[in-house]
């Protein structure tokens, strides 16, 4: 059930890591030929092997978030019913879909071409990696079980201690430095969700003192 009166999603619950780091990666492959060398390379087994592993990682956390209500407890969920293809829900299912589907085809194809995509589609990848600590997060603000937050540390695990390090082999760079990048930047964005849901949750919260997630 949505409920428009409900404050508008934080920039980092509507999933502007997974978005971002996509646009990053298009602006590197496309205008940046120099920072492109750095990606040149091929997956090797053990990064496909990662790969793979966090994407089933991924289908059982979208089994937990689905069979525990995340559509009822999500800032982005419980505010999509303003918009107006939401109105009616044969086209709420079109939109809510198809825009999706097209865009993971020109995902596929591109990264069909071969390298460099093959390597900067990870970049994406690695994204999500990060966005779904949002999951303990809200977990925490809210002081209960937010849903999917057992996968979704599943899924994070999944991508750091099997994907990321595989991807930076097969990137030949200085791993330390990119370690501490990507590792080194993940607290910063939990606080970053922690901040967004508390803020979230009061306003939400002032317009319904019942409202509890």
């Amino acid at each position: 059930m949505t409920e428009p009166r409900l404050p508008k999603n934080g920039i980092l619950s509507g999933m502007v890591l997974t978005w971002g780091t996509a646009a990053a990666a298009a602006v590197i492959g496309l205008l940046l030929p120099g920072v492109r060398e750095v990606f040149e390379g091929e997956a090797s087994p053990a990064l496909l092997n990662g790969f793979l592993i966090s994407i089933g990682a991924l289908i059982v956390h979208k089994i937990e978030s689905y069979f525990w209500g995340e559509y009822d407890a999500c800032p982005v969920y419980r505010t999509m019913g303003t918009a107006s293809y939401n109105q009616q829900p044969r086209q709420a299912a079109f939109m809510n879909a198809i825009p999706i589907l097209m865009v993971m085809l020109l995902i596929v194809a591109v990264v069909m071409r071969g390298s460099p995509w093959v390597l900067l589609f990870f970049v994406i990848w690695a994204g999500q990696g990060i966005h779904e600590w949002h999951h303990l997060a809200k977990t925490l603000v809210a002081r209960r079980y937010y849903p999917g937050v057992f996968t979704a540390l599943l899924f994070t695990a999944s991508v750091n201690v099997l994907v990321f390090p595989a991807w930076v082999a097969c990137l030949g760079v200085d791993a330390g430095l990119w370690y501490k990048a990507y590792y080194g930047v993940q607290p910063v964005i939990f606080l970053a969700f922690v901040l967004e849901h508390r803020r979230w949750l009061a306003a939400a919260r002032r317009v319904d003192p019942q409202f509890a997630r």
